[in-house]
């Protein structure tokens, strides 16, 4: 998708393409169009010129999608299906400006037709035994911050209070050992703010995570410095006395020694570790978190919302690295539903709009509210979390800690599918995954025959 190889002639000419004279930039027009995989979807085709690789059919080439003329007579074919598979060029994939993006492709019908994929079982992370999957994870920033409620608690009184404790949701639960423990930014409040963390943790709705030492802004902070937008607004990692030097021994493992053996006991010990600021490690951080033990979240910015619902707004469920996976938030944090935590506080309310357009008309995320400290302390915040755990209550979903989730998604990231020769369909490598989405046109399952099925369940986005 986006860019195509052109100065090998010979690839194009196996490919069934040819490059067309370049010209001078002519006033474009659509020729044809098949609407079924481009112009329906979110945006309609626009002709333009700009960026557009100057790319015509052979005779007996691809089947084009979409066909553009020039006065002159020329034509030129950005989006096309083959045998080899399809192609969909810029600027006819993404149209994008400074406000908002959307698809002008549709990136399911394309990606069915041109790789030609069957109607097969597929693995899903969303739903588990026929309920939509719900995960609550709150990231340490802000627990010593004071409630601007009666009383002036602290957040991580208020959030215990308010968020956790009364509603049924297991929550995953990470604090930063710079914020509450005794060799952090204020050593004084750690007789305050531990006895608040022990209580949270011993919770048993809550599991165990770590946010890290002095929750660094840049995971790799040499490699951000080279961005031409970088603006360390905030620094680079909280400003704790006598830590002067980066250490990622620190920040992972001595931040799980410190929870484990001051906030927690031996029976609940430190599970996650819940990457901060721009939560983009490096391979080799990932491995040492993985090498203790330790699975890992966070990064990723999902976000859609009634204002732009385009799906362009939807992350990967992880990235790969030679260190291990590293898992996005399947859903991102208030903070950039606030504008950076810079009001207006009422705007996770939004996170709504996310949970209801990634559920409709195609289901493609659970319910995944993950949120910081922080927002136990605005009026504005306190009422639009009561209003979010209010929706997540009423849609009766199926609450799984942060790591069994994980376990769901490596089981998409790994699973195989085959088929026997009698028909029957194998599936292998599932990890903890235990739900597949079915096609209708592969009718329902016999499950007399099936091995490891529970049970079947028919929902609007499809049989289960």
């Amino acid at each position: 998708m986006a860019g195509l190889p052109i100065e090998d002639r010979a690839l194009l000419k196996r490919l069934g393409l040819n490059l067309a004279a370049p010209g001078a930039r002519d006033a474009l027009h659509v020729l044809s169009q098949d609407k079924s995989l481009i112009g329906a979807f979110e945006a309609p085709v626009v002709a333009r010129s700009r960026e557009l690789t100057r790319v015509s059919l052979l005779p007996d080439g691809p089947k084009p999608a979409l066909v553009l003329g020039d006065d002159k007579g020329g034509k030129y074919v950005p989006v096309a299906t083959a045998a080899w598979g399809g192609m969909a060029l810029a600027p006819y994939v993404v149209e994008a400006n400074v406000e908002r993006s959307r698809w002008i492709l549709d990136p399911f019908a394309f990606i069915q037709k041109a790789l030609r994929l069957p109607s097969q079982p597929r693995p899903d992370t969303t739903t588990e035994n026929g309920r939509r999957i719900a995960t609550v994870h709150i990231d340490g920033d802000g627990f010593p911050s004071h409630a601007e409620v009666r009383g002036t608690p602290y957040s991580g009184r208020q959030v215990l209070d308010d968020y956790i404790r009364p509603n049924p949701f297991l929550t995953s639960v990470s604090i930063i050992e710079g914020e509450v423990g005794p060799k952090g930014m204020s050593p004084f409040l750690a007789r305050e703010l531990e006895p608040i963390a022990q209580e949270i943790f011993a919770d048993p709705k809550v599991e165990v995570a770590t946010h890290t030492y002095s929750h660094p802004f840049y995971m790799q902070p040499e490699k951000a410095k080279k961005d031409e937008d970088f603006h360390a607004e905030y620094g680079l990692r909280l400003n704790i006395p006598g830590y002067k030097t980066l250490d990622y021994k620190r920040e992972i493992l001595g931040s799980r020694d410190y929870i484990n053996s001051r906030l927690t006991t031996a029976q609940k010990p430190v599970k996650l570790v819940f990457w901060p600021g721009d939560a983009l490690p490096s391979a080799e951080t990932i491995k040492l978190a993985y090498d203790a033990g330790l699975k890992n979240v966070n990064g990723g910015q999902t976000i859609l919302t009634k204002a732009n619902s385009s799906l362009t707004g939807l992350y990967p469920l992880l990235r790969p690295t030679s260190g291990g996976l590293q898992y996005y938030a399947p859903v991102i944090n208030e903070n950039m539903y606030t504008n950076l935590w810079k009001g207006p506080y009422y705007g996770f309310r939004d996170v709504i709009d996310t949970f209801e357009l990634t559920d409709s008309p195609r289901r493609l995320r659970g319910i995944h509210l993950y949120y910081h400290f922080y927002s136990g302390t605005k009026q504005a915040s306190i009422k639009a979390m009561t209003d979010i755990y209010q929706f997540m209550r009423g849609q009766q979903p199926l609450s799984l800690w942060m790591s069994d989730y994980l376990d769901r998604v490596h089981g998409l990231y790994q699973a195989s599918l085959a088929r026997t020769a009698n028909g029957d369909w194998q599936v292998r490598g599932m990890d903890g995954l235990r739900t597949l989405r079915l096609d209708p046109a592969l009718g329902w399952p016999d499950l007399g025959r099936s091995v490891g099925v529970a049970g079947v369940r028919d929902l609007p986005r499809g049989a289960m």
